[in-house]
């Protein structure tokens, strides 16, 4: 069995900015990470670019895919993530994912928050439950206060309707 690691970013404006290589630095920066898993260079890494943890479920996505089935197949001990909602942004879909890792004997490492999550307790399982609703919560939160600014900016005629801003989906207005 193996410890590795999961990342993730939404958009391709992420993808070109390097946030997937911000949160490996992060995670190979963390001491528990070192302490617990040895150096990060010597961990297989699972990473999704440009893929909406929103609009794509952990088994849609390439890396997501790779990891569930290697995590079926008894290879995979802990996951290290940067953040819990690196594997998803809805908290239904999200604790699906999780509850089946964690079935198939794995761990979830979460960095910035310096937590462990597993099935050995009610109390843990409902804190992941928790933080995968404020993962949800936050991106609907984004999304709206985008729209807003998008809409405020295009009213006052800052805004021109052939220019996306940070990954806006014009189709969508």
């Amino acid at each position: 069995m193996k410890d590795v690691i999961y990342a993730r970013v939404s958009t391709g404006k992420q993808e070109e900015a390097g946030t997937i290589e911000t949160q490996l630095v992060k995670i190979a920066n963390d001491p528990q990470v070192v302490l617990r898993f040895g150096a990060y260079q010597e961990l297989e890494q699972y990473l999704d670019n440009g893929v909406s943890g929103r609009k794509k479920l952990l088994w849609e996505r390439p890396a997501g895919k790779r990891l569930l089935a290697d995590a079926k197949e008894g290879k995979i001990r802990t996951i290290i993530v940067y953040k819990f909602n690196r594997l998803g942004r809805k908290a239904a879909d999200t604790e699906q994912a999780i509850d089946e890792l964690l079935t198939y004997g794995a761990t979830i490492y979460d960095v910035k928050n310096q937590m462990t999550f597993d099935n050995n307790s009610a109390a843990g399982k409902l804190i992941r439950q928790v933080m995968g609703m404020v993962a949800e919560f936050e991106v609907n939160n984004d999304a709206e206060t985008m729209r807003d600014g998008l809409e405020r900016m295009a009213r006052s005629g800052k805004l021109m309707p052939t220019y996306i801003r940070l990954g806006y989906d014009w189709d969508k207005v």
